[in-house]
């Protein structure tokens, strides 16, 4: 590895480790206090190469926010951080739901499936992966019912190809690729607060 790209392994897992709360890792340290579903996989991937026991909790704790129904969602809300984003459990009421989890505060959508790569990353380079089997027994079943869902419930028509029903679960949510689709709606009546805006010089 050259001193450059070495630089910016540290660099990436000195922001990675200032993020990190005890239980995951926050996207940004101000602007996205939550636990974000895809962020999370793909920073269990991250941290794979390095710290096995941070990479398998920060998995665990997205998934003991699973639905019965096998979702995971796309957040999951931290009650210590409510204030300063949009939009947050009382918009989502996903309370309301029978197949919400119960005592866990989360958006009602979900993100595309990385997380069985993502556990398979984590063992694949774990310096003791026999250390990693009794995660994988505990996570397979969970893993089991989240693509189960996505076949059940997103799959209507037997094509295997799960569908979104909303842009933010494509983890492209800012992508201009949405404009077009979304001037055939009538965006009226709607009053919102962008409250993002308050803290992006922090962020």
């Amino acid at each position: 590895m050259s001193r450059i790209f070495s630089n910016y392994v540290e660099k990436a897992k000195r922001i990675l480790d200032q993020n990190w709360t005890g239980s995951y890792t926050k996207p940004a340290p101000s602007l996205y206090p939550h636990q974000w579903n895809w962020d999370s996989g793909f920073i269990a991937i991250g941290r794979s190469h390095y710290d096995t026991n941070r990479a398998i909790l920060e998995i665990e704790t997205l998934f003991d926010a699973q639905w019965q129904n096998g979702m995971v969602p796309q957040i999951v809300f931290n009650p210590d951080a409510l204030g300063n984003y949009f939009p947050e459990p009382d918009f989502w009421q996903t309370d309301r739901s029978s197949k919400a989890p119960p005592g866990k505060l989360t958006s009602g959508i979900t993100m595309p499936p990385v997380h069985a790569l993502a556990v398979e990353k984590v063992y694949l380079n774990a310096r003791r992966p026999r250390t990693v089997l009794p995660f994988l027994e505990r996570i397979y079943p969970k893993l089991l019912a989240l693509h189960s869902y996505l076949y059940r419930e997103r799959d209507p028509n037997d094509e295997g190809l799960a569908y979104i029903c909303h842009p933010w679960e494509s983890g492209i949510d800012n992508s201009p690729t949405w404009d077009t689709p979304s001037n055939g709606f009538q965006w009226t009546g709607l009053p919102y607060r962008h409250t993002n805006g308050k803290i992006w010089s922090m962020a």
